[in-house]
């Protein structure tokens, strides 16, 4: 699965700051769907399984908030 900010479909992802490469996830898509979902760490070492799914006509607005739900998850912030 892509590295979070390092590689693949969340390469540009959370790239910058303490998240990069904290998360192991695979992205998805259709039309009115969004998916992300995955292994996270947060900087403690705990691990965690996200699953976030978004079925609506303007589901590609969601990305903003799985960037939040990661980046609150993995630092605590």
């Amino acid at each position: 699965m892509p590295i979070l900010g390092l590689d693949g479909t969340t390469k540009k992802r959370l790239a910058d700051g303490q998240s990069k490469g904290m998360a192991y996830l695979k992205t998805g898509s259709l039309e009115g769907v969004s998916s992300l979902a995955g292994y996270v760490q947060d900087l403690s070492g705990k691990r965690y399984v996200l699953v976030v799914i978004a079925n609506h006509p303007r589901a590609s607005a969601v990305r903003g908030v799985q960037d939040a739900l990661l980046k609150q998850l993995i630092e605590g912030r």
